[in-house]
């Protein structure tokens, strides 16, 4: 029997080694158009591809509305952190045909930096919308 510590370092290169091999033979199967055939897997790649798909609309987003008016960035930022995919895309509409930063923040809930608190939550009601609920009242059919 071989003492402790190459015994350590044994298993160290056995193990690293294995993981090597499980890498070649996973790795491979991530080919393009695999198909899992797993539920777990499955429902994984399909929760990240959600994610992937809400964050990118986070980042673009940000990235068109800031072009147009930086210093809403943090507040942006803040609003639209835990939206869903569907209010994402109600947002993108609307700030889209956002005039001026004030109609920006009217979209979002904030408040005015001219006007000040008369303009708070004016719009569309869009801030108050959280995932897991309906998009905003005036897409809501009565």
């Amino acid at each position: 029997m071989l003492p402790e510590d190459q015994q350590k370092l044994y298993w160290d290169v056995i193990l690293s080694g294995l993981a090597r091999i499980q890498s070649m033979v996973y790795g491979g199967r991530m080919i393009k158009g695999y198909e899992y055939q797993s539920d777990i897997a499955r429902m994984y790649v399909s929760e990240g591809r959600a994610e992937g798909r809400a964050q990118g609309l986070r980042w673009a987003i940000t990235e068109v509305v800031c072009a147009r008016f930086p210093r809403l960035r943090n507040e942006l930022e803040r609003q639209i952190r835990d939206q869903s995919v569907v209010w994402l895309v109600q947002l993108a509409g609307k700030v889209g045909k956002a005039q001026d930063e004030d109609a920006v923040r009217a979209v979002l809930g904030l408040r005015s930096k001219r006007r000040g608190a008369d303009s708070a939550r004016a719009g569309s009601g869009l801030a108050t919308r959280r995932r897991g609920r309906r998009g905003p009242s005036s897409s809501r059919s009565s």
